[in-house]
């Protein structure tokens, strides 16, 4: 995997890659993203380009979104039916009364809900996918990579719209 630059002034640079991967780092305001993207060939094309490029200059605003999307998901969804209740169900049966004090700021299972999750969340990857039709963008969320395996993925569409959120390892 080659690394890719992002310039201030919405440029890029993409060295030649022998697998069609690209990644680079960059530091929000919430901490460090990693940014990959994944292509067929070896070299950025334009066009390809072109399909990312919102995602690229705007990395705050959809994970914006995303955590907006978070928020409606566990209003919403009950059960199974709600990745975000989930993944919050998943680790307050997993973590000791001390884990859930350090990753949601306290550890009365029954007082931690969706404003606990939300903050304690981290976006730690955005995984780019030009040539794909379905999910071109995948925003990936942790409460901490030393403390689970599991992410919460938040797909876009190729017109940045938030098309659904899932558990996934």
């Amino acid at each position: 995997m080659e690394h890719f630059k992002v310039y201030s002034n919405g440029l890029f640079q993409f060295p030649k890659s022998d697998d069609g991967c690209w990644e680079t780092e960059l530091t929000l305001p919430t901490g460090p993203v990693r940014i990959d993207i994944n292509t067929s060939g070896t070299e950025m094309a334009e066009p390809l380009l072109n399909r990312i490029r919102d995602f690229l200059v705007n990395v705050e605003a959809f994970d914006k979104a995303a955590r907006t999307a978070i928020m409606a998901d566990f209003a919403g969804g009950n059960g199974n039916d709600s990745a975000s209740r989930l993944y919050l169900s998943h680790h307050l049966a997993q973590f000791s009364p001390a884990e859930r004090v350090q990753y949601f700021g306290t550890g009365r299972t029954g007082s931690i809900g969706i404003e606990h999750l939300l903050v304690s969340l981290r976006l730690r990857r955005m995984g780019l996918y030009p040539e794909s039709d379905d999910r071109p963008a995948v925003l990936d969320y942790t409460i901490g990579e030393g403390a689970t395996q599991y992410v919460l993925a938040a797909v876009f569409n190729a017109e940045g719209e938030f098309l659904n959120l899932s558990m996934e390892s």
